[in-house]
């Protein structure tokens, strides 16, 4: 009664995020293919090769891929310097909150070295947009069904604290 609006049919975009339904699938589809091919025109990978994983394999949270310090690192900076790689993370992270999870152990690596990033940093990271280019129109998918029950996956492990002056080990767990 207080106010007016107008129905504008069914919702196809929600604050960046295409909505795809299909009443006769039972399917509902989100996903952010848009805000994909904007950040690869930002960071110009447009024309990039793809891959087919998130991360650089081999590369793990460990010593090697966390920050330095030392004259190696002093010509990295003034070369990161030049390289948005908090803007870069930054996206990845919003990508995989809303609607990639699959990117999400990736984008989590490399925003462990937003204070200090080096070259591995930057690479890991244009692996992740490469990998993005091809998973551009990935999202998530919700099916209705009589007997939907809602699960998770949980995954547990006693990760290296690298942050710390001491390599010690704490209790780091994930939910899916």
């Amino acid at each position: 009664k207080h106010f007016k609006y107008t129905n504008r049919g069914d919702l196809q975009w929600f604050l960046g995020f295409q909505v795809t339904r299909d009443r006769k699938a039972g399917t509902l589809k989100i996903d952010q293919g848009s805000f994909v091919r904007n950040m690869l025109a930002e960071y110009n990978m447009l024309d990039c090769v793809p891959v087919s994983t998130p991360g650089v394999p081999g590369t793990h949270p460990g010593e090697k891929f966390m920050p330095g310090t030392g004259a190696e690192y002093d010509s990295e900076k003034a070369a990161m310097k030049l390289y948005p790689y908090r803007r870069v993370v930054g996206s990845l992270l919003w990508l995989a909150r809303c609607t990639r999870p699959d990117l999400a152990f990736t984008a989590g690596i490399l925003s462990r070295a937003l204070h200090n990033p080096g070259y591995v940093h930057k690479h890991a990271a244009k692996h992740a947009l490469r990998y993005c280019k091809l998973t551009a129109d990935h999202g998530l998918t919700f099916r209705r069904s009589a007997t939907s029950t809602l699960t998770g996956q949980v995954d547990s492990d006693w990760q290296p604290d690298y942050g710390t002056s001491e390599s010690n080990r704490r209790s780091a767990t994930g939910w899916v």
